[in-house]
């Protein structure tokens, strides 16, 4: 299924166990607009898409992927989300 951002954002939360967080709307090189989360460990976002498949979600694998210093952000692209009626990211 492909989820609304306010679906994602609230799955996102509830990965208490991974080292992610939420980042939003995410602007990237080669005008990538997206929605993103951040973490220090990429397995971590790994185990985060493993967990959307379990769960039916059809993201698939992040499409846009940058360092922040410390950390990564990963990032998919708006499209792949449904409409959130309005709702900010």
């Amino acid at each position: 299924m492909k989820p609304t951002i306010k679906q994602f954002k609230e799955f996102v939360s509830e990965q208490e166990d991974l080292e992610i967080k939420w980042y939003g709307r995410y602007q990237g090189r080669g005008s990538h607009e997206g929605i993103a989360v951040s973490t220090e460990y990429l397995s971590d976002a790994a185990d985060l898409v493993g967990r959307m498949e379990q769960n039916k979600f059809t993201l698939g694998t992040w499409q846009h992927q940058d360092s922040l210093g410390m950390g990564q952000v990963v990032s998919w692209a708006v499209s792949c989300f449904h409409s959130d009626e309005g709702e900010a990211a």
